[in-house]
């Protein structure tokens, strides 16, 4: 689950409203992209309903604050920076960011 930011909706003519996308990827391969005017941990608590399993997102507090809260989730954190990154092939059009890899104690072996 991450939180991406978009421009949707018109305030008025020219001005757009700032809204966030909520991309929650399933175990069986679906995707659903709810959308929130908000970055807030209510929205994260809406769209998560009584979800149980591992919850893999970034480093963002909201996540981590909601997780401790609700025993039947496993919270995974990846992150970008450090040493616990592998940078991505360049593509026309796009900066060379890195890409973020699980990071965890006992992945790290498997991952490199």
């Amino acid at each position: 689950m991450d939180e991406t930011p978009l421009k949707a909706g018109r305030r008025e003519k020219g001005k757009l409203h700032k809204g966030y996308l909520w991309p929650i990827y399933g175990d069986q391969d679906e995707v659903a992209f709810p959308f929130s005017a908000s970055r807030a941990q209510a929205v994260v608590r809406e769209a998560l309903g009584k979800f149980c399993g591992v919850l893999l997102t970034d480093g963002y507090s909201v996540y981590e604050r909601f997780t401790q809260k609700v025993a039947s989730i496993l919270h995974a954190q990846c992150r970008v920076g450090g040493d616990i990154t592998v940078s991505t092939p360049h593509s026309p059009g796009r900066a060379q960011f890195t890409h973020p890899v699980l990071h965890s104690e006992d992945s790290l072996p498997a991952v490199y």
